[in-house]
């Protein structure tokens, strides 16, 4: 169990990592989508509660992360199709999420 416990941790720290850095570096989405920069913040937040939770409770923080990530999948994949800021075209956001 302890590989498990390893693993999803190792995960949900890279993907703390990569959220931090988006929030760090990206200025767009703080002044075109600032809502969308609080709502990865939570995302931030939750991955790094799972971390530290995989080390205690090891069941729950697999089942929480595997529903957790199918959530912020399907944030991110309706971020493209209906989460475009207010007076951003919509092919200008699908343009931003998806050009890098």
């Amino acid at each position: 169990m302890k590989k498990v416990q390893a693993v999803v941790s190792v995960l949900l720290i890279a993907s703390a990592a990569v959220g931090i850095e988006v929030l760090r570096t990206d200025g767009w989405l703080w002044s075109a989508a600032p809502l969308h920069a609080y709502g990865l913040i939570a995302f931030v937040a939750l991955d790094l509660l799972l971390a530290g939770i995989s080390w205690r409770v090891t069941r729950l923080a697999i089942i929480g992360s595997a529903l957790f990530g199918g959530i912020q999948f399907i944030a991110m994949v309706g971020d493209v199709f209906m989460g475009q800021p207010a007076g951003i075209p919509a092919a200008v956001w699908e343009s931003y999420l998806l050009g890098d």
